[in-house]
């Protein structure tokens, strides 16, 4: 089967180009289509949206591509998205990267022969092939917690205002040895959580331990966590995700120490299925609901042309203080 790629190194111009001419968009001079048309024809390439390959329409579908979709926070984050992207006659397709780099760029290339209208990324990876991946698509993108590139905006929440969140918190139960464990994928909004953890609580005098943990295997990750805790006998542990606190609070247990009674643990996003499930755990709480209105408020106005007004949208957060246990 003829693939893009072929009809774009024939035509002499780059896929995104070959792309814009199949689907009618943005302005490209007559030669370009005639060249790209020529190939094409020469080629027998049927693009996978034949109907709007050849009409013009658009499918209204959307790509949305996320690190993990077992995670409590992107399930709740994905089912707010996909429900007002239906509401506007958008169709989804969710896109399960599972951390890996080459599945993510493989999924880029499944959206892009697709013909998507625009896409949805929450990318946990940062090497220089996804970013160049994502830099070389020509079609409207909006990030969530990840900053690809100046052009490609992306919505967050306060992460440095989370972290002193559980500074503020950590300082009233008179936290001595904190242990702060980040998901180890060189993330900026890591950096800040962390920044704003130190910060409030450099006025006691206590400097958190920042750990980095890669999320390669989680017996690993599980193993690796309880070294540490044995070795730092922390009195609280923050962490940059729920899942991971998760891990930290079940290795604690294991020692017969409650939660949040004899050793504070801080998790961070927040979903409602946490909440309600291990109500016990402290966690701040990212807005879901008002990320996925953003996200999508944020393509819907790239993919009708208009042009946005900054490059990075940064929403408030909370906290859930951990109930008692008996």
């Amino acid at each position: 089967m003829v693939t893009i790629k072929e009809v774009a190194k024939k035509a002499d111009v780059s896929v995104a180009t070959v792309s814009r001419v199949l689907n009618n968009r943005g302005y490209l001079s007559e030669s370009i289509k005639k060249k790209v048309n020529k190939a094409v024809k020469e080629l027998h390439y049927t693009p996978n949206s034949a109907a709007r390959s050849l009409t013009g329409k658009k499918l209204k579908l959307i790509g949305l591509v996320v690190p993990m979709i077992n995670n409590p926070f992107y399930s709740e984050l994905i089912q707010n998205i996909e429900s007002l992207l239906v509401r506007s006659n958008y169709k989804v397709i969710i896109c399960n990267s599972y951390n890996n780099a080459k599945k993510e760029i493989n999924y880029l290339k499944l959206l892009t022969n697709n013909n998507v209208d625009g896409i949805i990324t929450s990318s946990v990876n940062f090497s220089s092939d996804i970013k160049e991946a994502y830099r070389n698509l020509d079609i409207p993108i909006v990030s969530f917690d990840r900053q690809f590139d100046s052009k490609i905006p992306v919505v967050t929440s306060d992460n440095y205002n989370g972290g002193q969140l559980i500074g503020t918190l950590l300082k009233t139960t008179t936290s001595q040895k904190i242990l702060f464990i980040n998901t180890g994928k060189e993330s900026q909004f890591d950096e800040q959580r962390l920044n704003g953890l130190r910060d409030s609580c450099e006025s006691a005098n206590v400097i958190p331990v920042s750990l980095p943990f890669i999320d390669t295997n989680i017996k690993i990750k599980e193993m690796n966590i309880k070294d540490c805790i044995i070795k730092y006998k922390p009195d609280s542990i923050v962490c940059s995700d729920d899942m991971t606190a998760l891990i930290a609070m079940r290795i604690c247990r294991q020692y017969d120490k409650r939660v949040p009674n004899d050793i504070q643990i801080v998790g961070y996003d927040g979903s409602k299925m946490i909440q309600n499930v291990w109500p016990e755990l402290t966690t701040v709480i990212q807005p879901i609901k008002e990320i996925a209105h953003l996200l999508v408020d944020l393509l819907a106005k790239q993919i009708n042309g208009q042009k946005l007004n900054k490059a990075e949208f940064i929403l408030p957060t909370d906290i859930h203080i951990g109930t008692t246990t008996k």
